[in-house]
């Protein structure tokens, strides 16, 4: 007789993400220290600056997928 027992995996956790410069979170509370799997991290960009690529931050167990994003300088 084979017993088969589920015990919860432990949470993954991707630390605070690493953000282009000129910008910030706007999604969740920047002050977070810790993100769950699967939580999406929204960026903007700082006045004067306008974003290039998607500002969607992805965690992934431990790792966040990062999509081509940068804040850029408006020329005057």
């Amino acid at each position: 007789m084979l017993y088969f027992f589920l015990f919860p995996s432990p949470a993954t956790l991707c630390s605070k993400p690493t953000i282009p410069n000129n910008s910030y979170i706007i999604y969740p509370e920047a002050n977070q220290v810790n993100y769950t799997h699967g939580c999406r991290v929204f960026l903007s960009c700082r006045d004067g600056h306008y974003q290039k690529g998607s500002s969607v931050m992805v965690c992934n167990q431990t790792v966040w997928l990062k999509r081509e994003f940068s804040c850029i300088g408006k020329f005057r």
